[in-house]
């Protein structure tokens, strides 16, 4: 019989945290270069716009949100708009249904997804 020590599941977590990371950066860089460039500023690496991902991954689970997918649209959402969308007037609608746990994770981000080119047309991305 096959036992992983606590030391060895913290390690696989650490990993596949890290793997998560930079896919995401990754996949942000390229589909929103403008707003990664500005969320990542002058500071060498990647280190501002990693802290938006972990961030995000920390928001969404607040919201209930923690199937990839949707953590990934969830984050998408933040290099598309805002690192702080939650904050701006012209997002109440978004918070509006990530607030709604009468529909599933899943729900409320693709709710907002179909939602986002009409409310929000000039959008990068």
């Amino acid at each position: 019989m096959l036992t992983i020590r606590k030391e060895q599941m913290k390690a696989l977590a650490a990993y596949m945290q890290q793997a998560f990371e930079d896919r995401m950066l990754k996949q942000m860089a390229a589909e929103y270069p403008g707003q990664f460039k500005r969320i990542s500023g002058e500071e060498p690496g990647d280190s501002k716009a990693r802290a938006v991902v972990r961030d995000g991954v920390a928001r969404a689970a607040g919201y209930g949100i923690t199937a990839e997918a949707d953590v990934e649209r969830y984050i998408a959402l933040m290099f598309a708009v805002d690192p702080q969308f939650e904050t701006l007037p012209k997002m109440k609608w978004a918070v509006a249904i990530l607030n709604d746990s009468s529909i599933s994770g899943n729900g409320r981000m693709e709710l907002i997804h179909q939602q986002l080119p009409e409310r929000m047309p000039k959008l990068e991305g």
